[in-house]
């Protein structure tokens, strides 16, 4: 910037005398007087220190009335509950945090597939690590399957019984419906032995 356009800047404050008036004395007093007013400040720090004093007031003598109208509208439901304490609902309850239920979850699922571990110590059965498990699987290959193994075993015998005689009650269909009632099936008497 060149002293002409200082000038220029100079003679263009000037014009104005009460502009020119002051800033001169804005330049005097180091600094503009008239921006912010102490009286403002102090009115606006007096009323806040008002204002949480009025509050902190009305917690303090309102609580013990509240306190005390929540205790007669609500009495305790059980005397004993002060003596024994608070007793947790059966489970399954609600879960607190979810994301570390699920955490601990996997992470148990996952040491039960990676490591070596008793499932019956007395029976003498372990448990592998899957990986080791398929490893063995490939080497030593699937263990063959008797013959008898193979074939189902016989159903145990179960006692005729004779058919039910339709009774012509007509579904809506023209079958006979599930809700109908069928008649069981009179036995026949067993013929009379001889007598000697």
């Amino acid at each position: 910037m060149t002293t002409d356009a200082r000038r220029y800047d100079r003679a263009e404050i000037g014009r104005d005398p009460e502009s020119q008036r002051a800033l001169e004395e804005a330049i005097k007093a180091g600094h503009e007087t008239d921006v912010v007013s102490k009286r403002v400040v102090l009115i606006a720090a007096a009323l806040i220190v008002a204002l949480a004093t009025i509050g902190w007031t009305a917690v303090y003598f309102l609580e013990p009335l509240f306190t005390y109208l929540q205790e007669e509208k609500y009495p305790p439901p059980n005397p004993l509950a002060a003596t024994h304490g608070r007793i947790e609902p059966p489970a399954p309850r609600l879960q607190v945090d979810p994301a570390l239920d699920i955490y601990e979850f996997r992470a148990a699922q996952e040491r039960l597939l990676t490591t070596y571990g008793w499932v019956d110590e007395q029976a003498g059965v372990v448990r592998i690590p899957i990986a080791r498990a398929i490893d063995l699987l490939a080497e030593r290959g699937l263990p063959a399957v008797s013959a008898s193994a193979s074939q189902p075993a016989p159903a145990a015998a179960q006692p005729e019984v004779a058919p039910a005689e339709p009774t012509g009650a007509v579904g809506p269909i023209g079958e006979t419906g599930e809700g109908d009632e069928v008649p069981a099936a009179e036995p026949e008497p067993e013929p009379a032995e001889e007598a000697r």
